[in-house]
């Protein structure tokens, strides 16, 4: 009896925590030739790696760290100082495309007195991908591929579908306008191709499907927030 009461807690807890948590996107992108998993986040503007991969991964390949910029403050979504070691300029690789003379800030690592789990995150999560590294690629795949570079990708490689979203999310939050926009970058609103309300977690992107008034169906790369 007492199993079956310790289950039915188990399963409460894994339903709750999912309607509270989502997944943020995260994917494998080379520094210099050293791979790391990283966040990808179109909220941030800068990009950063851990002082652990720094030290482990890049100062053998030869990397030098510069000093700090007097001029920047980097801070936290709670606005709280993020302080950082210096930054390297390096090349990074996505899915065999080299984008060249990145700047990535390195952040000191956690303190002990850091929650185990941050701590654990960080270790397997070192790098941050953001605006910085994002307008790069968006200009260099269409410069490289065309307007319709997404779709040479995909054709190349189908492992392109989950920057492509992304990418797609970054050009949208930049220049909103330049979707053919109607009113202050909105175009209209967008019926769903399905009855049925859909969640997006906080911190993922979703691909919606939906018509258009006087226009043909589209589809919007939609990312979850914090705050509803």
């Amino acid at each position: 009896m007492g199993g079956t009461t310790n289950g039915s807690n188990q399963n409460k807890d894994d339903d709750l925590a999912r309607k509270l948590t989502g997944r943020c996107p995260e994917a494998t992108v080379s520094f210099a030739g050293a791979e790391a998993l990283c966040l990808v986040d179109t909220g941030a503007e800068v990009s950063i790696v851990t002082e652990t991969f720094f030290r482990e991964k890049l100062l053998s390949r030869g990397l030098r760290l510069q000093d700090p910029l007097d001029w920047m403050r980097i801070t936290a979504a709670n606005g709280t100082d993020m302080p950082y070691m210096g930054y390297v300029e390096l090349d990074i690789t996505v899915l065999g495309h080299t984008f060249h003379d990145m700047a990535v800030l390195v952040l000191h690592d956690l303190p002990e007195t850091a929650a185990r789990s941050m701590r654990e995150y960080k270790s397997r999560v070192p790098g941050v991908v953001g605006n910085n590294i994002l307008r790069r690629m968006f200009e260099q795949l269409k410069d490289s591929h065309g307007r319709h570079y997404d779709r040479k990708l995909l054709e190349d490689n189908a492992s392109w579908a989950q920057w492509i979203t992304i990418l797609n999310l970054y050009k949208a939050t930049q220049d909103p306008g330049d979707v053919h926009s109607t009113h202050n970058g909105h175009i209209g609103f967008i019926r769903l191709q399905r009855r049925n309300p859909v969640r997006i977690p906080a911190g993922t992107v979703k691909t919606l499907k939906g018509k258009l008034r006087d226009e043909c169906s589209s589809s919007a790369d939609i990312e979850g927030k914090d705050n509803p």
